[in-house]
């Protein structure tokens, strides 16, 4: 049985702009940031068999300074997790983290994907 990690509501997705360093979503009780370092904390108290990067989806008609942002904030939050993920599993024999599926948003433009 395989179980997954994911921060998307897929019924309504309502990811905010984020920033280099943090994502933004909307959840009943508000509004909360997320951090790689607190989406990796995560992952090592659920222990999930693999996590799915939370991302800011773009419409696919934005502006091509807003997708290129969205692409640049992505590949910053995957790099991130990607680091840390790495750091635990070199100094954590017990406990070694799942695979992680990171996401990178660009919306229709080719050349931000």
């Amino acid at each position: 049985c395989l179980y997954a990690l994911s921060c998307l509501d897929l019924l309504s997705i309502s990811l905010l702009p984020s920033s280099e360093t943090e994502l933004s979503f909307d959840t009943q009780s508000g509004r909360k940031k997320l951090t790689a370092e607190e989406y990796v904390s995560i992952m090592d108290i659920l222990s999930p068999s693999f996590a799915i990067q939370p991302f800011p989806e773009v419409s696919g008609y934005s502006q091509k300074k807003r997708i290129g942002k969205s692409v640049k904030n992505s590949t910053t939050f995957a790099r991130d997790c990607l680091s840390l993920i790495k750091k635990h599993n070199e100094t954590k024999e017990t406990s070694k983290l799942c695979k992680f599926w990171p996401n990178v948003t660009g919306g229709t433009d080719l050349n931000s994907r």
